[in-house]
């Protein structure tokens, strides 16, 4: 009877083990509450150093213990180099989530609203403090050659023409 509650006792162990992340090590940065030992959805905060930021756009700074150790990464990272908000493009938005700082080789995507073409790489990275040129947003008529908003005074037989006027009414011609 006793190997019987053995076998039993070794199972419990194996089942409640228990999950559990070791302090962080934070280079450039620390963290509260500091404690030895951390369990399963316990919550920390990081605050990095002064010019650095967190590698993660985690801007509630809160992160987890999770059976795989901390959830997200915990980095802070040099700012030295890095670019303020990306650059406004007339008629175009940005795919991702915009952020207040990006680190150094850090890129975003352009794209161009309905009716514009885009002229210039979608991509602009971040690059010395800088930003990289930006593209262009240009509307449909000014790759025909006419102004946007102006109206042709010819148009080819058997074409068609689509554009938005100032006004916010769209003409088709055609």
């Amino acid at each position: 009877m006793s190997a019987r509650i053995s076998f039993f006792n070794i199972l419990y162990d194996l089942f409640s083990l228990e999950i559990t992340c070791n302090p962080p090590s934070i280079l450039n940065g620390f963290f509260k509450p500091q404690r030895t030992i951390y369990r399963n959805g316990d919550l920390i905060r990081i605050q990095c150093d002064s010019g650095f930021t967190l590698e993660t756009d985690n801007r509630g700074k809160v992160f987890e213990c999770t059976k795989n150790g901390w959830s997200p990464s915990l980095k802070c990272v040099n700012i030295e180099g890095g670019c303020g908000r990306p650059p406004a493009v007339d008629n175009a938005d940005i795919v991702e989530m915009l952020k207040e700082t990006y680190i150094q080789s850090e890129s975003i995507t352009y794209q161009c609203q309905n009716l514009y073409i885009m002229e210039g790489s979608a991509r602009v990275t971040c690059q010395n403090g800088r930003w990289s040129k930006a593209p262009i947003c240009t509307g449909r008529w000014s790759s025909l050659g006419f102004a946007s908003g102006s109206l042709p005074t010819s148009l080819v037989f058997g074409g068609s023409f689509l554009d938005r006027v100032s006004c916010g009414f769209l003409l088709i011609f055609g």
